[in-house]
């Protein structure tokens, strides 16, 4: 079990996959981050983008085999990479790419 983070302007009660945006670094899906004062950081920075509510770290539990198991497409990219670029260009290029990986 691993935990993940989320900020956000607001709390998260229950992800909702069809208020994600196309043209995201990794493509539509939900984003986590292993690492919370990043999380924390995307949260601040959320809230003063759309000038409301306050900024919100949403703690999940995450496990990975179960994921996978429940057929989860899972990419992990342990450092910046030419591998990593390419998948950011090319899901930044094709607006219906669906297979978002969690990034670990």
């Amino acid at each position: 079990m691993t935990l993940l983070y989320h900020g956000s302007n607001v709390a998260i009660e229950r992800i909702d996959l069809s208020r994600s945006k196309h043209g995201k670094d990794f493509g539509c899906g939900f984003y986590l981050n292993a690492n919370p004062e990043q999380a924390m950081a995307m949260a601040i920075r959320t809230a003063r983008l759309l000038n409301e509510g306050q900024p919100t770290l949403t703690c999940f539990e995450f496990d990975k085999v179960e994921a996978e198991n429940k057929g989860l497409l899972i990419k992990v990219f342990p450092d910046y990479s030419e591998e990593w670029a390419e998948f950011v260009v090319m899901t930044r290029m094709i607006p219906t790419f669906r297979r978002t990986p969690m990034i670990l």
